[in-house]
């Protein structure tokens, strides 16, 4: 089950979902909004890179790049998250390779 954003709030204030910090405006109709966290990397700098303190990490053509995200996320035995892109980065021609499909 995809949870909305009513049974998102209630998995949280229920101590099944723990995302810290905690920001109820980052929860959208049937997701919560990541945010980029301190550090990446791409495969062509073969390097760390702090984005706080760059302010981005820059992708060349062809280039695949790691980021950390800024929360820390804690979910219970019954439920499961997927990360996905948001469609406006996409439509910029930015793919998201998360991994494999999670089965029960």
């Amino acid at each position: 089950m995809i949870l909305t954003d009513r049974l998102i709030r209630e998995a949280v204030k229920d101590g099944q979902v723990a995302i810290t910090p905690f920001d109820d405006g980052q929860i959208q109709a049937a997701s919560i909004d990541l945010r980029v966290g301190e550090e990446g990397a791409t495969t062509k700098s073969k390097k760390l890179v702090n984005i706080r303190e760059h302010g981005f990490l820059l992708l060349e053509p062809g280039d695949f790049g790691v980021i950390s995200i800024y929360e820390e996320l804690q979910l219970d035995a019954q439920h499961v998250g997927r990360i996905g892109l948001r469609s406006k980065y996409a439509r910029k021609g930015l793919i998201a390779t998360t991994g494999p499909q999670i089965d029960p």
